[in-house]
């Protein structure tokens, strides 16, 4: 008998949904991946830093039809979106939060049985995706509690939160080992 596939909430985890025919270009002077290396459907580690070059916020940025997802940790989601938003000026991108608009979850593999809205194939074998609980089979092992950060620590990947924003800068993150730094 096969082993159920373990999953866990992401729930700390939101998404901004960046779109526009210049969303790209946008997002690329203000982040650290070079996101013109990126195919549709295809993501990358990589952050945002203030002046100094200290990492406001990082997470996933995934290229989507006609712009991108980015999750980051989602107590900074309004702060991100208020600094987007800050230099859109005459870039025709809209930033908005997507948040509600999907249930995250996070795997230690793909599961081709389950219905996924989309998904992030992240540094260390990590999934991240976005589905709805209702479509998952019975079989499925749901993990709670502390089991999300702690698939992030087995997997080595630093989190920014509200309460470490603007404290680090991407190398003390390893945010150059996670491919998130251009």
């Amino acid at each position: 008998m096969a082993q159920p596939l373990p999953i866990i909430p992401a729930t700390a985890l939101g998404v901004i949904r960046i779109e526009g025919d210049d969303a790209q270009s946008f997002l690329q002077g203000q982040s650290t991946p070079d996101l013109r290396k990126i195919a549709f459907g295809v993501s990358v580690f990589g952050a945002f830093c203030n002046a100094q070059g200290r990492v406001i916020a990082n997470g996933w940025f995934q290229s989507i039809d006609g712009g991108f997802h980015l999750v980051i940790s989602r107590d900074l989601v309004p702060t991100l979106i208020k600094r987007l938003r800050m230099y859109v000026l005459r870039a025709k991108v809209t930033v908005s939060d997507a948040t509600d608009q999907a249930s995250l979850w996070v795997s230690n593999k793909a599961d081709p049985t389950l219905d996924y809205d989309w998904i992030i194939k992240g540094p260390m074998g990590l999934s991240l995706f976005a589905a709805q609980p209702e479509t998952f089979p019975k079989e499925i092992l749901m993990l709670r509690g502390e089991a999300f950060g702690l698939a992030l620590i087995q997997a080595g990947i630093p989190l920014v939160t509200q309460e470490t924003s603007e404290r680090y800068i991407p190398h003390m993150l390893s945010m150059d080992l996670l491919g998130g730094l251009s």
